[in-house]
């Protein structure tokens, strides 16, 4: 049975921590154990910020989490560019291979130099640029490692690096979005009979949905562009 995450409480509203939730499910897709402890990591620092906002910083257990994130944050982004590729290469919507989207992928990290990424640091954010691999074989390991979140990767990489807010709490509004883009990819990846393997995080709320007022973000028509343009150059 594939990992499931409820983004929603008992009472209906939003989980305050959803955002940082599944950054940790992304981060950690394949140690369920971790996530767990993760997760109270936060929530006790949740209470920690509620209790006195003005004097709160992350503790340095945190930041020992945070840090061991940040050393995996280009991997999660090989793994979401991947993704990207595999659902937006066909014009159709047929799912591209993993062979062809990671050489594809690699074409792109190699022209693009190095990403920026956003870093939680003790009581704000930083931007910090990081190489990314460029090999095909090595595009590929990343991929199959972190593929059980592929869908938060996506939505991680069309969200992009904003280094602006509450590195703990994010703004309602942003926090559906981001949701609203992961459960578009978390349904068409289910639709993929080659995702069966992958063990994907099934994220699901109880009551309406959201969705319509808070549409899923979308690849830019030049990133699309790029893309097939890549794959007409002999990816296989």
């Amino acid at each position: 049975m594939n990992p499931t995450f409820r983004f929603n409480k008992a009472d209906g509203t939003i989980d305050e921590l959803t955002h940082v939730k599944l950054e940790v499910i992304a981060f950690f897709s394949d140690d369920r154990v971790s996530i767990s402890q993760a997760f109270q990591v936060f929530e006790t620092e949740l209470a920690s910020y509620k209790s006195d906002p003005a004097s709160w910083q992350f503790s340095a257990l945190s930041m020992s989490v945070i840090n061991s994130v940040a050393k995996r944050a280009a991997q999660v982004h090989v793994c979401g560019i991947v993704a990207l590729i595999m659902c937006h290469l066909n014009k159709d919507g047929s799912p591209a291979s993993l062979n062809q989207a990671s050489e594809i992928a690699s074409e792109i990290f190699n022209n693009s130099g190095k990403i920026s990424f956003v870093i939680p640091k003790a009581k704000s954010w930083e931007v910090q640029e990081k190489a990314v691999v460029g090999d095909p074989f090595k595009i590929r390991q990343y991929f199959r490692k972190y593929r059980s979140a592929a869908h938060i990767c996506a939505a991680k990489v069309l969200a992009g690096a904003n280094s602006s807010g509450h590195p703990l709490i994010k703004p309602l509004p942003s926090t559906l979005t981001y949701l609203s883009t992961v459960l578009h990819y978390q349904r068409v990846f289910q639709s993929w009979e080659r995702s069966d393997n992958w063990g994907l995080w099934e994220l699901w709320q109880e009551g309406d949905t959201f969705e319509k007022a808070y549409p899923h973000l979308q690849p830019q028509e030049g990133d699309l562009t790029a893309i097939r343009a890549n794959g007409r150059g002999g990816a296989v």
